[in-house]
């Protein structure tokens, strides 16, 4: 996202900071995800190994950031829709969340 689209504390335009902060950790979830993948199809276990740690780290902090976002209200489509506009070079966010999503944007 370019510096236009962006509000005063420097999140994308129209997201709270939960929002904001729960797309940044699910992003960085899905990317070591995506190394996982590429770690086992390269037959690289010991490299997958190490991800998985990561992983593990990444869901704790995942899971922190979605119960802050609950409490605070965060719409679910306004974190996709940041999700996919930071993670759309990412294979596992490619997958699994094709998109679009957004406001006007009826999700499941």
């Amino acid at each position: 996202m370019d510096d236009a689209a962006l509000d005063l504390d420097g999140h994308p335009a129209g997201l709270s900071t939960s929002e904001y902060q729960l797309a940044g950790v699910y992003t960085q979830a899905m990317s070591i995800i995506s190394r996982c993948v590429l770690a086992l199809e390269s037959g690289d276990l010991r490299n997958l190994s190490e991800k998985a740690a990561d992983l593990a780290l990444a869901a704790r902090e995942l899971g922190e950031a979605a119960e802050r976002a609950a409490a605070n209200g965060a719409r679910p489509s306004s974190v996709l829709a940041a999700v996919t506009a930071r993670g759309w070079q990412n294979r596992a966010v490619q997958q699994l969340h094709p998109g679009p999503y957004g406001p006007g944007v009826e999700n499941r």
